[in-house]
């Protein structure tokens, strides 16, 4: 079976650029027969600052979390691991692969100081959410002003 759904956007060159896609597949192959996973991926995140800590969401769908590992060391956070693809059944072929596999790794520096004892993280919903405190020593006071007669 010959897949032949793309996703599209409306140009003048439309003809065009179903030909040069048809041009490439007869040169190098279906590439719906052996689809080639990519061997890495760059997981998105949103990083946020309160004026009490930091704190990171990584997108992880599809990701185990017993295959992903999250160190603190001095100021510089890692997030690193790896996003299996999923082993199909004898007898079963795959038509189409574009979902991102293979391992990973974001490396965070922050310009304050956290607490490592009291680093939180969460997986949920195919998100890991890591809450950094800062530390008590780079969190802002407020200073009492003597007023002296």
């Amino acid at each position: 079976m010959k897949l032949n759904q793309r996703n599209r956007v409306a140009t003048p060159f439309g003809d065009i650029q179903i030909d040069m896609e048809n041009l490439v597949e007869q040169l190098f192959g279906d590439r719906t027969k052996a689809p080639q996973p990519t061997t890495g991926f760059n997981p998105l995140v949103e990083v946020t600052e309160k004026d009490s800590s930091y704190q990171v969401v990584v997108e992880l769908a599809g990701v185990d979390p017993a295959d992903v590992n999250v160190e603190l060391e001095e100021d510089r956070l890692e997030i690193s691991g790896e996003k299996k693809a999923s082993q199909l059944e004898e007898g079963v072929a795959s038509l189409k692969q574009e979902r991102l596999v293979g391992t990973f790794k974001r490396v965070f520096e922050f310009t304050k100081q956290v607490e490592p004892d009291q680093i939180k993280a969460e997986f949920k919903n195919g998100l890991l959410t890591i809450v950094l405190p800062k530390s008590k020593k780079v969190l802002p006071r407020k200073i009492k002003i003597d007023v002296g007669e």
